[in-house]
Formats: structure tokens, C-alpha cells, sequence
């Protein structure tokens, strides 16, 4: 299993450096820079290093992040909506099941007495947004185990899906993914695909406003999204290796909401607060799957 994981952590050493081209995935949005990125700072609180990657446990990660952000005493800056936000959204991505957290940066205004920006009104509550956190995170999503599965795959140059479930507010996208499996190689049972994505997304924050300040009611991510499969061989290739393929499918990118899908989020920010539900949180790692034909 270590071998394994040191496979796979050198496989996202890889894709995240990737500078593919990207793909906006959003119908009605195009590739755009990253909203007001310019007016922060980013202070990372959290970087994994090779020697310690494989000993920490996804709840460790996240517990230092915490603490590196406790460092920076945010609640006596007058940022602690931000404070609030971040340990809201750590708190999300301890729960996600085999997530692993790379890289944790918190988003600082430039001009430090700054407050949410205004960003739209439904049903007369203001809402307003910041930004709030850069990260790197890498998630296996499911994998291809079935023999007949993978002959018909690598047999007819058939191809994978991407499908990014942008549920509560876009419906069901997708793309075409091509499945390079290696060639001259006949599939043998026992082979299987661990089928992966990299995310580095931008967390933007919104909150109603309030006599006192400000309540957190939506955290949603934007950014890059980079998919990728692990070929694991279970007889020796042509050329006498035996291990695994790395398969890299380049770079898509999700963008901030615009438009009426703004609009639907802020009906969605007002139904939460009035009915004062728990926050709100939309991630790309955790709304996008592979789907793969089947004969």
C-alpha cells in the first residue's frame, strides 16, 4: 500500500504542475482571471512535504491548517469572517473520506479593514461575499475492476466520462475523456483503474448581513479541476515493465458563478439563512465522478 501511495503522490506531483489548456465547464461562463484574486494576499497555513506525506493522516493535515490559521489572530484584524469561513470548509474536508489535503493557503485582503464586498439582495437580506482560501486537494473518486469493463474500454478505444454534478444550482455536465490504455497490451484479468481528481479551487464566502456583523451561509468553489487514472497491471507489459500507468486527461476549469446562476444561488443563501440551516458547502472534489461505458 505505501508503494502504491508513493506512486500516486508522484502522479500529482505531476498533474498539478500540468499547464494544459483549460475547458470552462459552466454552460453560460467562459475562461475568465480568477474574480478579485488581485486584492488579496495568500498566506499558506498548511504544505505537505514528501517526507511527511505519508505518514499524516487526512485529520492531522487538517488540524495543522487550523492551527496555522489561529496563528494569524484574524479575529482581532476584523477578518474573523474569514477565520470562520476557512474553519467551516476544514471542517468539510474532514469529513470527505479518502481526500487528501496537499495545500492549505487563507486569502487576506490587501487593504486590511476590508469587509465582505455587496453581492446581490433576494427577498430584501443582503448578501455579501469575500473570498477566502486557496487549497490543493487530490481524491480517488472509484474505480474500474471488471475484466469485461476494461477488454471493451481498451478494445474499442472507448472513453470515460467526467461528470461534474454542480447540483444545487447547475445541472448534470460532462466531458469526454480519452482512455489512453497502454498499447500493445491485452487486458488481463485482474487488472484494475483507480480513477482520480486534483483540485485547486478558490473558496468564495457569502454571508447575510446582520446588525452585527456577518453570517456565514455558503461556502463555493471555483478553479481548476484535474482528472487522472492509475493503470494497475496485472501480467508484465511488452517492453518487460510491470507496474503502473499514469493516464492524464490536462486541465478543466469551473468558473465563479455569473449571471441567473448567481441569482439561484442567492435564493439559495436566503433559504438557508431564514430557515437558519447549517452552511452551505459546494466542492469541486466532491461533485465531480467517472462514469465509463459498459457493453
Amino acid at each position: 500500500m505505501k508503494k502504491r501511495l508513493v506512486s500516486i503522490l508522484l502522479t500529482l506531483s505531476m498533474v498539478v504542475g500540468l499547464g494544459t489548456p483549460s475547458l470552462a465547464m459552466d454552460n453560460d461562463a467562459t475562461m475568465q482571471e480568477f474574480d478579485d484574486i488581485n486584492a488579496y494576499n495568500e498566506v499558506t497555513v498548511f504544505t505537505e512535504t514528501m517526507g511527511r506525506a505519508l505518514s499524516m493522516t487526512l485529520q492531522e493535515r487538517v488540524e495543522e491548517a487550523k492551527a496555522g490559521i489561529m496563528a494569524l489572530d484574524l479575529e482581532n484584524q476584523g477578518l474573523s469572517y474569514i477565520q470562520e469561513a476557512c474553519l467551516t470548509e476544514l471542517d468539510s474536508i474532514a469529513q470527505m473520506d479518502g481526500a487528501i489535503l496537499h495545500e492549505y493557503s487563507v486569502l487576506l485582503p490587501t487593504a486590511r479593514a476590508a469587509t465582505p464586498t455587496y453581492y446581490g439582495t433576494d427577498h430584501g437580506t443582503d448578501f455579501y461575499s469575500s473570498l477566502t482560501s486557496k487549497k490543493t486537494i487530490s481524491k480517488k473518486k472509484n474505480e474500474i475492476t471488471n475484466f469485461e469493463t476494461l477488454k471493451f474500454i481498451g478494445s474499442t478505444g472507448g472513453s470515460i466520462l467526467l461528470c461534474f454534478e454542480a447540483a444545487p444550482v447547475i445541472g448534470l455536465l460532462w466531458t469526454v475523456l480519452t482512455a489512453s490504455w497502454p498499447k500493445g497490451y491485452e487486458t488481463h484479468d485482474g487488472d484494475h483503474v483507480e480513477n482520480w481528481i486534483v483540485v485547486a479551487p478558490i473558496n468564495r464566502a457569502i454571508y447575510a448581513k446582520e446588525t452585527l456583523g456577518y453570517k456565514l451561509v455558503y461556502n463555493r468553489e471555483y478553479g481548476e479541476l484535474q482528472p487522472f487514472s492509475v493503470y494497475y497491471y496485472n501480467a508484465i507489459l511488452p517492453s518487460g515493465e510491470q507496474h503502473a500507468k499514469d493516464v492524464e486527461y490536462g486541465t478543466y476549469y469551473v468558473s465563479d458563478l455569473s449571471g441567473t446562476k448567481k441569482t439561484d444561488v442567492l435564493r439559495l443563501c436566503y433559504d438557508c439563512y431564514i430557515n437558519m440551516n447549517p452552511v452551505i458547502s459546494f466542492t469541486l472534489w466532491d461533485s465531480s465522478t467517472f462514469r465509463w461505458p459498459t457493453k
